[in-house]
This record gives structure tokens, sequence and C-alpha cells, in this order.
């Protein structure tokens, strides 16, 4: 697959990357036997074509089996400085490197269905992060430190949050340090009526 993909890497004018719902970070198949190859790290984080255009405003990978976020998505020697949406649900992540700092346009981030168990403090470098959705994911107020960062909570502009099928409760969520620096900032949107009452009844972000 990477293979194929690497013409992308030339499409200078290219906005948004959509490769969900295929095989990306699934073991190759070798095809003189019907076992699949032992799985690689270095195949998963390089599965996409490094550099990428560097003006992708968003990418889409939903519904594949990636074990690490791409290297080339989060490479500190390329950032992609204009992405603002990134799509990784429906895949096998279990953690968040501390280079998705480098994402600094990012204001729209999926990993709904994955087995995320934390957040890194370095969540909380992106200043734009608005809407965070992590659904179904292993979230637990029993993880220490903090499975969700202060940093994220205060240093963002996180007013979209959605924990819905995490094993953890709103009360735990909101004895959560710096979760009322959020709720602060959602309920002053929502009194602008900015998105017309959309956070209505969500101050539990989807916890009950």
């Amino acid at each position: 697959m990477p293979g194929s993909m690497t013409p992308i890497s030339s499409l200078t004018k290219l906005k948004t990357l959509s490769a969900s719902n295929n095989l990306l970070g699934r073991p190759v198949t070798n095809k003189n036997s019907k076992a699949p190859a032992a799985p690689s790290t270095a195949k998963n984080t390089d599965i996409l074509p490094t550099p990428l255009p560097k003006g992708l405003r968003t990418i889409l990978l939903s519904n594949n089996s990636l074990t690490t976020i791409p290297r080339s998505i989060v490479n500190n020697s390329n950032p992609l400085k204009l992405l603002e949406k990134l799509d990784l649900s429906f895949n096998n992540l279990a953690t968040v490197p501390e280079s998705i700092a480098n994402l600094v346009a990012l204001n729209d981030l999926n990993l709904d269905s994955n087995v995320i168990v934390s957040l890194p403090p370095a969540i909380g470098k992106l200043k734009r992060l608005k809407a965070l959705s992590l659904r179904n994911n292993h979230i637990s107020s029993a993880t220490t430190p903090q499975p969700l960062p202060e940093e994220l909570w205060t240093n963002t502009l996180l007013i979209d949050m959605n924990l819905h099928g995490n094993p953890m409760t709103s009360t735990q969520l909101n004895s959560m340090d710096g979760y009322d620096a959020f709720l602060s900032r959602r309920r002053e949107v929502k009194n602008k009526d900015i998105l017309g009452g959309a956070l209505t009844d969500l101050d539990g972000c989807g916890l009950k």
C-alpha cells in the first residue's frame, strides 16, 4: 500500500487525504503462504509516504488496523502545520505520541473506538483544538497520572468532548484537575448561542 500511495507526496495542492475503510496497518500476507507475516512496527509507522503534502487540511484514516499514528502525520522534520481535521477512529491505537503537538492548526480530532488509556500532556499544545471524540476507548479514572491531562482542559479551545463508552463516570470526570476551566468555556459558548444549543445536556461529555 505505501508504494501505491507514494505519488501523493507530489500533490502539493492536495487538501484532503481519505484512506478510510482499507487495510492500512494490517500484516501483509505472503503470496506463497496462507499465514500473515509477523506485524512490523516500522511498517505501521511508515504506512503513509513521507513527506505528505504540507497543504493538507484533512486526513481521514478511520476503520483501518493502525496501532500507531503514522509517522508522516506527526513528523518532527515535516510538520503538517495546516492540518485541521484528523480522523483515526476505529483502529487499534493504544497511545497518542507527544509529537501530536506538531499539528499546531488541528481543531478536530476523532479517536473513537480505539484502545487508548490516556493522552499525553503534549495534547495541551494543540492551542486550536475545539473538538475531541474518544468514544469507546479504555480511559478510566483509575489510571495515574490523570488520563486526560490538565493541559487538555486549560490550554486548548476545547468545547466539544465525547467520552461515551469509557469506564468512567461523569462524577469522576468532574474531579479531574483543569476540568472546571473546560466547563466554564463550554457554558460561555452555549450562552452566546454560537453552536445553536448543540452543547445542551452534554456537561458530562457523554458519561453518566
